[in-house]
């Protein structure tokens, strides 16, 4: 198991922004409106983000907001490096971001010619690695973008191989995505970044975005900070090059606008366009829902797809909902980046609670359905980063808090309690100790027989109210 695919939202609130932050309208020459600030939204970010970007250590926040399918604004904060403001022409490297917009160039390429989504990719490519395997004959477009292929993350130095079958179950592959760009490639004659500009780059009217690293990067690039607000050595970018599933180096206008324009169909034909947004589970009882590209979410009867980056000092986030044609983009400086999510949400997004709810509720189910083996090394995990420790009582809130009866007010004090304790997790006011013994607390263990390792671990389906307010104490919100 990857944990960064485990959770998906985070904190709330914030109190007001010390520093002044840009804003930039959208583009009319690429379907942007003429709106000249954020508005009420940009007053609610501001009063959301200050105090959170400082006790969170993230220098940098960059956003932007699409409404009608149109790029309404973009607005940036703080810093991309020690002493130098982060504006619109930043650049992020913006990790796995890149996924989506790769998934975009795939199926143009499987709408105009191939190859078609069920399509082997062994008539195109066939990595060495793998020859021999008869399982990649099962490769398609398909189970690469909906990360089915059986293939790790990445190999490392280690041979290219399947780990189960493609389409057995879901595992985040990385090098899924390579592989289909290999295929893509051989079948166009073309290289990834040449398609790239065809399909999705000049539609959108992105002319500030690259795959690999190039020398107008330099003195323009967002440095990555680390969780105790030290900036990391970013030479190591410079040996990045095109990477279907990373190294998209992009501005915040550049990816508004891609955003933007899938929220308006994408150009794609309206039947692919609506494959996109389906989740693409070949196996049954899936724990998560992707779609072609993107995570998918039912948010009370409509589709928000979503996706983020993880990278050292790169956290990124983008949500789109091609219905009411919203989309919000997030991008961020520092490992604690996650962190700012939920206020964001909060302050931009239309029905924002329901769209936490509905990330709340999927990360719990993925919980439910982890292999009972891994269950244990997540809850050890847990405690050590304050975003995924986050995620996760925000999800066990939703389920376990909210269904144990509590009278309302035990239980916002509860729910109130998470973003304190997790600030604590943060400036170490709060011991790692303290919070294994609030994630011990949704855990049942079982002694397996002859196990020579202790107790099997899995998640809890309910709590009792003695237990929910054993919780709301752990956490810190007794009232009183």
């Amino acid at each position: 198991m990857t944990p960064g695919l485990v959770l998906t939202g985070v904190l709330l609130a914030g109190s007001a922004l010390p520093a002044a932050a840009t804003d930039t309208p959208g583009d009319p020459s690429t379907g942007g409106d003429t709106v000249a600030a954020a508005g009420p939204e940009r007053t609610r970010l501001d009063a959301a983000l200050g105090e959170w970007m400082a006790r969170t250590r993230v220098p940098g926040v960059a956003i932007a907001r699409v409404r009608d399918g149109h790029l309404a604004w973009t607005s940036t904060w703080g810093e991309r490096d020690a002493g130098e403001p982060l504006d619109a022409d930043t650049i992020f490297n913006v990790a796995s971001l890149t996924k989506p917009v790769f998934a975009m160039m795939a199926l143009h390429r499987a709408a105009d010619g191939g190859p078609g989504l069920d399509e082997s990719l062994a008539a195109d490519w066939v990595d060495p690695d793998v020859a021999g395997d008869p399982r990649h004959l099962a490769l398609t477009p398909r189970i690469a973008l909906s990360h089915q292929t059986g293939l790790p993350n990445w190999r490392g130095d280690a041979p290219l191989a399947f780990a189960f079958a493609p389409g057995e179950r879901h595992e985040y592959s990385g090098e899924g995505y390579e592989y289909l760009r290999r295929a893509i490639e051989h079948r166009a004659g073309e290289s990834m970044p040449a398609l790239m500009r065809a399909h999705v780059l000049a539609p959108a009217g992105m002319s500030s975005t690259s795959f690999g690293w190039n020398a107008r990067i330099e003195g323009h690039l967002a440095i990555g900070f680390g969780a105790d607000g030290t900036p990391y050595d970013m030479a190591y970018l410079r040996k990045r090059g095109p990477n279907a599933a990373a190294n998209m180096f992009t501005t915040i206008g550049d990816y508004g606008r891609f955003t933007a324009r899938v929220a308006r169909g994408a150009g794609l034909p309206a039947p692919m366009f609506a494959q996109m947004q389906r989740p693409q589970a070949l196996h049954a009882g899936a724990a998560e829902h992707f779609g072609l590209g993107w995570r998918v979410s039912e948010v009370e009867g409509a589709t928000v797809l979503s996706h983020d980056g993880r990278e050292p000092g790169v956290r990124t986030q983008v949500y789109v909902a091609p219905a009411s044609g919203d989309g919000l983009v997030i991008l961020t400086n520092g490992d604690n980046g996650e962190l700012l999510t939920r206020p964001v949400l909060e302050a931009t997004w239309p029905g924002a609670d329901a769209l936490l709810a509905a990330i709340d509720r999927d990360i719990w189910l993925y919980l439910q359905r982890m292999p009972a083996g891994q269950v244990g090394q997540l809850a050890n995990m847990l405690p050590r980063s304050p975003p995924f420790m986050a995620r996760f009582l925000y999800a066990a809130d939703a389920r376990l808090v909210a269904g144990a009866g509590l009278p309302a007010a035990e239980r916002q004090a509860a729910h109130d309690a998470i973003a304190p304790f997790v600030l604590g997790l943060v400036d170490g006011s709060i011991a790692p100790e303290r919070a294994s013994a609030v994630v011990e607390m949704a855990l049942e263990r079982e002694a397996t027989e002859g196990a020579t390792t202790g107790a099997t671990a899995r998640w809890r389906q309910r709590f009792d109210a003695t237990r929910a307010r054993a919780w709301r104490d752990a956490l810190g919100g007794a009232e009183g």
